[in-house]
């Protein structure tokens, strides 16, 4: 999963702070532990992963990440069509790099909209999923 996350993470990070190697595998580990972890797998190779956690009123997505091969074949719509299915009642609530414009526009297109933003975070919410 490292490997995975940093193929995809590592260019934004870089762009944005600067990729410190010892700071981001302590934060790493530490989302392991904090967030309920499913790695994605296809032919018994894991391909990425997704992380989220339960809250009182909603569930957050910390990670949803693919290798780039496996992008675009709607396997991250059905996991996030799989997550909402299991908590209904929920909204789902992300945070997306704004430099990271390809998973931005993934996100829109299924249903979740802007409803905050920081210097280099858009804050997405979805309450129902599926093409727009």
């Amino acid at each position: 999963m490292w490997k995975v996350y940093t193929d995809s993470m590592k260019p934004h990070i870089e762009q944005i702070w600067g990729w410190d190697e010892k700071w981001q595998k302590s934060d790493f580990s530490q989302s392991l532990i904090k967030y309920d972890t499913s790695i994605i797998t296809c032919e018994g190779a894991p391909v990425g992963y997704v992380q989220f956690k339960l809250n009182n009123e909603d569930v957050y997505i910390n990670m949803l990440i693919l290798e780039a091969e496996y992008q675009n074949k709607g396997i991250g719509a059905d996991l996030l069509s799989i997550i909402h299915a299991k908590h209904t009642n929920k909204r789902m609530v992300l945070k997306c790099f704004k430099i990271n414009h390809k998973a931005y526009q993934f996100y829109l297109k299924n249903n979740f909209e802007l409803f905050d933003e920081d210097e280099n975070f858009y804050l997405l919410s979805a309450s129902r999923l599926g093409q727009a």
